[in-house]
C-alpha cells in the first residue's frame, strides 16, 4: 500500500523521558526534534497511521471509539494553523453535501447523494413533534455539557423518540431577525410542502443560547 501526503507531515522520533527532559533548559528547547527514523531510514510508525485513520473516522461518523482513545472530543479541528485557508474554503454551505451511506448486495458501499442539506430549528421540531429540545438544551435546561454522552447525536435521537417519523415534507423559511443565514437554508415542517426529506441529528457541543443583534449590526 502506498500513501501520498497532501500536506506536510512530521512524526517526531521517539525519545526517552530523561532525554526529553535534558533537551530543555529554562523551558527553552536546545535541540530540534528529528523525524522518526531507524539507522537513518525514515518511517511513519503504524500507530501513527492508525491514529490518523481513527481520528478522521470519528469526525466523519460523529462517533467515538470508546476505551481506545482519550476523552478529548472537539467540535471542529484546529482552524488557526497553516491549513486554515485550505479548510475554510471548503466550509461553505454551497460546498457541503449530504447523503446516505448504504451497503450493496455485493458488500460494496455507496453514498446516495441528497444534495445540500437544509437546517431546522429545535423550536420547529418541538412544535411539530411535541418534544422538548429548546428547554432541554437551553439555558437552565437539563443538558449536561460536561457529559460526553449528552453531547452526542444519539442523545438527540433518544429525546426525539422511536415513534416519531423523521421523514416529512418541508417548506423553506427565513432565519429570525438578527440572525445571519450565512448561505444556509432554513426549513419548517409543512405537510403540503414540496420538499421531502429526513431529519438527521448531529452532536451538541454546548448549551444553546439565544442570539441578539446590537444596533450596529454585530451578532453576539
Amino acid at each position: 500500500m502506498k500513501l501520498k501526503a497532501k500536506s506536510p507531515i512530521f512524526v517526531r522520533d521517539g525519545i526517552g523521558q530523561k532525554q526529553a527532559k535534558d533537551n530543555y533548559q529554562d523551558d527553552v528547547q536546545q535541540n530540534a526534534h528529528t523525524f522518526s527514523q531507524y539507522k537513518g531510514r525514515y518511517f511513519i510508525p503504524g500507530t501513527s497511521i492508525k491514529g490518523m485513520i481513527r481520528n478522521v473516522l470519528e469526525i466523519l461518523s460523529f462517533g467515538a471509539m470508546e476505551d481506545k482513545v482519550n476523552d478529548h472530543k472537539y467540535a471542529l479541528r484546529d482552524l488557526s494553523g497553516a491549513m486554515q485557508e485550505q479548510y475554510l474554503k471548503d466550509f461553505k454551505p454551497d460546498k457541503i453535501y449530504c447523503g446516505w451511506l448504504k451497503r450493496n448486495e455485493d458488500n460494496s458501499y455507496a453514498i446516495s447523494d441528497c444534495g445540500i442539506p437544509g437546517r431546522i430549528g429545535h423550536d420547529e421540531i418541538d412544535r411539530a413533534y411535541h418534544t422538548n429540545f429548546v428547554s432541554y438544551f437551553g439555558v437552565g435546561g437539563s443538558f449536561a455539557a460536561q457529559n460526553d454522552k449528552e453531547k452526542s447525536a444519539q442523545k438527540k435521537y433518544q429525546l426525539f423518540g422511536t415513534t416519531n417519523n423523521r421523514q416529512n415534507k418541508f417548506t423553506e423559511t427565513s432565519f429570525p431577525i438578527g440572525v445571519k443565514d450565512g448561505g444556509r437554508k432554513l426549513f419548517r415542517i409543512d405537510g403540503s410542502g414540496k420538499k421531502e426529506g429526513t431529519i438527521v441529528f448531529t452532536g451538541q457541543p454546548g448549551q444553546r443560547k439565544r442570539s441578539f443583534r446590537k444596533m450596529e449590526g454585530a451578532l453576539l
